[in-house]
């Protein structure tokens, strides 16, 4: 399960912490109470972004938001599946969706989606279904 992201509050403290008050990660660690490694990860998106702290103060929380997290792996050269047919066939008596994701692969007209991406991204279409019945099951001894 990912990280909870921190507030955008907290995050442009840590801006200005380091920008005006010129403090370590380890001290903008420990006076927010935040692992070193998340202070390190969110200037570094900062930074790449462009963004200072004043920037970041102008901002507000949607646009700062969409300044350090842009949407992720939303390239137009990975092909595209159909989530509604995938959904359909996924009904079938031996059908699983590791099946349909090779299936996939194998059809894929451009950059086929990792299987963990082609899961995430079907699971996030079809929210009222339970992960659990995705999981592939072979009791022992069979």
């Amino acid at each position: 399960m990912p990280a909870q992201r921190i507030t955008m509050r907290r995050i442009r403290e840590v801006l200005r912490l380091k920008h005006e008050c010129k403090l370590s990660y380890a001290e903008i660690a420990r006076s927010l109470g935040l692992a070193k490694g998340s202070v390190f990860n969110y200037l570094a998106r900062a930074e790449s972004a462009g963004l200072t702290y004043e920037v970041a103060a102008s901002l507000d929380d949607a646009a700062l938001l969409a300044r350090l997290h842009p949407e992720r792996y939303l390239y137009t050269h990975f092909a595209a599946p159909d989530f509604a047919r995938v959904h359909r066939e996924l009904k079938g008596k031996g059908v699983t969706l590791t099946l349909l994701w090779e299936e996939y692969c194998e059809r894929a007209q451009g950059v086929p989606y990792s299987r963990s991406r082609f899961f995430e991204r079907y699971l996030s279409r079809t929210p009222q279904i339970s992960p659990v019945v995705q999981i592939e099951f072979s009791p022992p001894g069979s």
